[in-house]
């Protein structure tokens, strides 16, 4: 049983330097197993939550 709710682990992946994309967070998502992750990260707001934060990160990693 996940400890992690799917959406604290989208944001957790999102702040990975290894995701670069939402479909990167899903694919990630899918190798650990998380359930109805399209449902889950369909939502526009969430979707550009997930996307300032890579952004976020990006901008750190290329300074």
């Amino acid at each position: 049983m996940k400890t992690t709710s799917i959406i604290d682990r989208a944001f957790e992946l999102a702040a990975d330097k290894k995701c670069h994309s939402i479909t990167d967070i899903k694919r990630v998502l899918a190798t650990e197993h998380y359930l109805n992750i399209d449902q889950h990260l369909r939502g526009p707001l969430l979707r550009k939550q997930l996307k300032l934060v890579m952004d976020k990160v990006s901008k750190e990693v290329a300074r």
